[in-house]
Order: structure tokens, then C-alpha cells, then sequence
């Protein structure tokens, strides 16, 4: 089984990253376009593993309120993948580094790469887009509550990746 834990995106952030998907259609911008349904932010990717058990015992080690998160902008996080950022959050850093730890203590190889809070919108862009391009798509305004985070299964299914929720951790 290939895991990571993420935090889900509501609707309303979707739909509104859809719109910015569809300006950058617009604006001849051809990629490998993220599914909608499969928007999420990444906390730690976890590979493969046969113990998901393990991974949700960590995951029972947090405790921490629920937050919000809010976008900021569209970059280049490197050659050929476009992301869009989060505004800084200690709540999800200590999010971050308190998962990572907890999945470490259960026998996990985490990264160790400093966590770069994003969420994908494209792969395989052409090296030619800019920042000024991305800088004139306009992205959801909108506040996502973090409440929960869930275990993920990722799966090659025909018609490309899926991914199905595990088991979910409640914050409170």
C-alpha cells in the first residue's frame, strides 16, 4: 500500500481553483492538470507500507485545535510542477512536525526536506510560464478549517491516480 497522510480541500476551495485552472486553460497554458477531486495538501508521505495500522496509531497521537489555512499564490515549485502556497501557519507546521515524529516513533522513514506547504495544480508545464503569468490568476479567497487530517491510499487506477481516505483523525 503507498500512504500519506493530507489535510482535504472543501468544495468551495475546489470550485474556486477550478475557475484558476480554467483562466490558465485560457490563457494557453497546456499541463497535466491536478483532478479536482483529488486536491489535497500533503502532510507526510509515508510509500509503502503493510501496516497502515501503525500509521493510524500515530496519527491517534495528535492533539491539537483546529485552524484555518488560507491560499497566497501560484508559483513554480519546480521544473514543470506548479503549486499554489499557503499563507504561514505554526498550527500546521507543529502539525507537520508532530505527525512526523509520531509516524518516526512508529517505525516510518519520514522526509527530512523542510515541508513545503502547497497544494499541486499542474504537472508537466512547459518551462516557458512565468511567475507574472501565474500572478495574474486569481485564486479562492476563502478560509479552509483544518479539523481533521486523514491516512490516504494511493492507487494507479485506469485513467490515473486515485485516492481514497483510510481512516481520518479529528482535531479538538
Amino acid at each position: 500500500m503507498r500512504l500519506f497522510t493530507a489535510i482535504g480541500i472543501n468544495e468551495g476551495i475546489k470550485e474556486g481553483l477550478g475557475a484558476a485552472v480554467a483562466q490558465l486553460k485560457e490563457m494557453g497554458i497546456s499541463a497535466n492538470y491536478t483532478k479536482l477531486a483529488n486536491m489535497h495538501l500533503t502532510l507526510c508521505f509515508i510509500g509503502e507500507t503493510k501496516t497502515p495500522t501503525k500509521a493510524s496509531d500515530a496519527m491517534d497521537e495528535i492533539f491539537q485545535d483546529p485552524f484555518t489555512l488560507e491560499l497566497s499564490y501560484l508559483f513554480m515549485l519546480r521544473k514543470g510542477l506548479m503549486a499554489v502556497g499557503f499563507q504561514p501557519s505554526n498550527e500546521l507546521l507543529n502539525l507537520h512536525s508532530n505527525l512526523s515524529a509520531a509516524l518516526e516513533d512508529k517505525g516510518f522513514s519520514i522526509e527530512k526536506r523542510a515541508f513545503s506547504a502547497h497544494l499541486t495544480i499542474a504537472r508537466n508545464v512547459p518551462a516557458e510560464v512565468s511567475g507574472a503569468d501565474l500572478r495574474a490568476i486569481s485564486l479562492p479567497k476563502e478560509k479552509i478549517l483544518v479539523d481533521r487530517f486523514s491516512l490516504m491510499l494511493s492507487e494507479r487506477k485506469k485513467g490515473g491516480v486515485a485516492y481514497t481516505p483510510l481512516y481520518t483523525r479529528y482535531l479538538a
